[in-house]
């Protein structure tokens, strides 16, 4: 193969760069899913019982708001009486199904036929104290407690309930308004502190947190390999080269993610660091090799003997890295299993490349001795 891809160097180019295109272009069918329920097996008796109540009832997804007194600048009936407000406007937003709070915490009683139902916040208007009633709420259902608010009152939590369905459009934008409307207090009652937290909301940071690696913290990743790499190496087309064969690699591993239709999320989704880390290794080893025979050889004979020298190590380690990656088949977490499949197939693609494409693009470039301009 390795004489093949010398002597053939643009047939073998063309090649492979039609596979690579192909095995790209699986990109635009990779699916994210952040949805917490995409970490429990498919098998799972507890997660297949509850699709099937959702598919009767519908799906609620959950999304809460902690409201505070900075400080403790507000009371607890002060803090109450703003949660209240909170509240009616939350009531008002778009597929909104049920509010929960201390404030509209309900007690119930009956004189004869007639049945009294009084929330706490209609007893606090009619002159009671919502310490006392707070007391009275805590006896009657210790649950409350730390539920919707804390021992002192000077904390007190919403839960805000939602019928959306499986759409992520529909979650960003209720975790949205929910977020802007808690801004909107906060200016309101610059005194008063608000968190927001539940499941929907954690996919919904997830997706936000997945999508800022992938535009910030990936680019200046790949730019630190970059500059290290020429630095080190002391080529810039050997850089140059190192680093098309590793982006080729993360894109057709991706591609071939989506062709074989793995949904990603934030933690299946870090394969490309494997591929990166695993990719740049293995190449640094060849060129490395080729950079020293370049000395005394032809391009040919360097190209021969950086691959042939590093074929066995490189063999074992893509072997052996492959069986680590695999063994997450065993595990009962999906995203766990995709991740070690998508980073072993990467590891394949990277391995393929650098026996098949390096050799070839070494010999149409023809690169001579470089001597690194750092030294270790």
């Amino acid at each position: 193969m390795i004489d093949y891809t010398t002597k053939r160097p643009w047939l073998t180019i063309f090649l492979v760069v039609a596979l690579l295109i192909v095995a790209a272009s699986g990109m635009s069918r990779i699916k994210v899913n952040n949805d917490i329920r995409s970490y429990f097996p498919v098998n799972d008796q507890e997660h297949s019982d509850l699709k099937k109540i959702e598919e009767l009832f519908g799906r609620g997804d959950t999304i809460i708001a902690v409201v505070s007194s900075q400080n403790g600048k507000y009371d607890s009936s002060e803090l109450m009486s703003i949660t209240e407000q909170l509240t009616e406007r939350l009531w008002r937003l778009d597929n909104v199904s049920r509010v929960d709070t201390i404030s509209n915490y309900v007690f119930s009683s009956n004189e004869r036929d007639v049945l009294n139902v009084q929330s706490v916040a209609e007893r606090v208007a009619e002159g009671e104290q919502f310490e006392r009633l707070l007391e009275e709420v805590l006896e009657a259902d210790a649950s409350v407690l730390n539920r919707l608010v804390s021992n002192n009152g000077l904390t007190q939590r919403i839960g805000i309930e939602y019928i959306l369905g499986s759409g992520k459009e529909g979650k960003k934008a209720a975790v949205d308004a929910v977020s802007s409307l808690l801004n909107e207090f906060e200016f309101l009652y610059p005194d008063i502190e608000t968190y927001l937290s539940g499941a929907m909301t954690g996919e919904v940071a997830s997706d936000a947190v997945s999508a800022r690696d992938f535009v910030v913290l990936t680019p200046l990743k790949f730019l630190g390999v970059l500059c290290l790499l020429c630095l080190l190496m002391g080529s810039i087309r050997l850089t140059i080269l190192t680093m098309t064969v590793v982006i080729a690699s993360c894109m057709a591993t991706a591609g071939l993610a989506g062709w074989l239709g793995v949904e990603l999320n934030i933690l299946s989704s870090n394969f490309y660091n494997i591929v990166l880390t695993v990719g740049i290794a293995y190449i640094v080893h060849v060129l490395t090799k080729y950079n020293s025979l370049r000395v005394e050889n032809d391009v040919e004979s360097s190209v021969r003997g950086a691959i042939r020298s590093n074929l066995y190590p490189i063999s074992i380690a893509t072997v052996t890295t492959i069986v680590g990656f695999t063994a997450l088949n065993f595990t009962s977490v999906p995203p766990a299993e995709a991740f070690g499949n998508i980073a072993a197939i990467g590891v394949v693609v990277t391995y393929t490349l650098i026996l098949v494409l390096v050799p070839a693009f070494l010999s149409v470039c023809r690169v001579p001795h470089k001597a690194p301009w750092i030294s270790l």
